[in-house]
């Protein structure tokens, strides 16, 4: 073969190279150490009593994510979680979903460790049992089940979800209501979300709202000794506090350093759904919030006062997600978007009036420093 005709293939080379690191740069960025270093429990104190792992072992957990099995990559998210947890005295659970721990009937949950005295041998056999993701999502019921699993819990509790989201059968999110009604302030719910599907990252952020305390958080941000390291410190952990001659100062709220008013996005009344004449609304706000590069930002909704305040404020989240997921379909990232809703709470217009009514049923976006 001529100089000239290799040519073609020496471009064809040349591409296949760079695709394969770049393959091998995402691999890399998904690996987790192995083994995980435990935390160092010394400046810290247990924030938690108990907690109970939810594992997504269904058919969709098969798919995959940057190169790698999401069931796989989820296993290995709990492997070093738990051996980043610090020696600390817990009472532990692992509760699967799926059929993808054994041969088991459809909407199968079943409990492979727990609730015992946790120890990292125990969860990890658990774990183990884990072996291939079949059958489907039914997340609801897990999250019932485990709100039982809890009864003889003493103490306060963490419930981890892991799962893509997808497919998920009956209400999970309001299995999480139940589950914090059940315990109230003594349980926070958290959530790690396998994979970048709107609609699992869109239910699984719901799931831990419900929970009120906790958050939700994408399984790509803890896939590093960094972000694992801040996941424990955050669920399990809190610092010792040190004494003072004074009482220390409450927290600073979150700096607004821009609030971004680009005309009101409004909403006919009892309605989640954006009116097209303001797709260009946000279309502008889109490519003004890409200049703040990684600056979280806080969506919020509002509504009018016609129903119930807590019709409302489920009104008012709802609009915000619909703005969140527009915006994300316009190239934003949806982990820079903090979803708020506030219902009819904040008014800016007279309520009584059908045009203040309509100047409450809007947007509005603050991005934070």
């Amino acid at each position: 073969m001529t100089g000239k005709n290799l040519k073609p293939w020496n471009a064809v080379i040349t591409v296949l190279f760079f695709v394969w690191c770049a393959g091998a740069v995402t691999q890399q960025a998904l690996a987790l150490p192995n083994p995980c270093q435990p935390l160092n429990k010394t400046n810290y104190v247990k924030k938690v009593d108990n907690f109970l792992v939810i594992f997504d072992a269904s058919e969709s957990m098969g798919g995959t994510f940057q190169g790698r099995q999401k069931l796989s990559f989820a296993k290995d998210i709990v492997r070093c979680m738990n051996e980043t947890i610090p020696d600390i005295q817990l009472v532990g659970g692992l509760r699967s979903f799926g059929r993808g721990y054994g041969l088991f009937s459809i909407n199968a949950t079943g409990m492979l460790y727990g609730m015992a005295d946790y120890s990292k041998q125990g969860l990890q056999a658990g774990l183990d049992m884990i072996t291939f993701p079949a059958g489907n999502t039914p997340l609801s019921q897990a999250i019932a089940a485990g709100t039982e699993d809890l009864k003889s819990a003493q103490g306060d509790m963490a419930v981890i979800i892991v799962s893509d989201g997808g497919a998920t059968t009956d209400d999970p999110v309001k299995a999480a209501e139940n589950m914090k009604q059940t315990y109230g302030d003594r349980i926070c719910i958290y959530t790690i979300t396998v994979g970048n599907d709107f609609a699992g990252l869109h239910t699984m952020k719901r799931i831990a709202h419900a929970g009120e305390c906790g958050f939700m958080v994408t399984s790509a941000r803890i896939a590093t000794e960094e972000g694992m390291t801040d996941f424990v410190e955050e669920v399990f952990l809190k610092k010792k506090t040190q004494p003072v001659k004074a009482a220390p100062a409450p927290p600073a709220a979150p700096k607004v350093v821009e609030n971004i008013v680009l005309g009101n996005i409004q909403f006919d009344t009892d309605s989640a759904v954006i009116k097209p004449e303001f797709y260009p609304v946000l279309d502008n706000a889109a490519k003004v919030l890409q200049k703040f590069g990684d600056k979280k930002v806080i969506v919020e909704g509002h509504t009018d006062s016609t129903g119930s305040e807590s019709y409302n404020l489920d009104l008012s989240i709802r609009r915000a997600e619909s703005v969140m997921k527009y915006l994300v379909a316009k190239g934003i990232s949806a982990e820079r978007l903090i979803v708020k809703g506030y219902g009819e709470q904040q008014p800016i217009a007279d309520n009584t009036t059908s045009e203040g009514r309509r100047k409450n049923r809007r947007m509005e976006f603050k991005v934070l420093e």
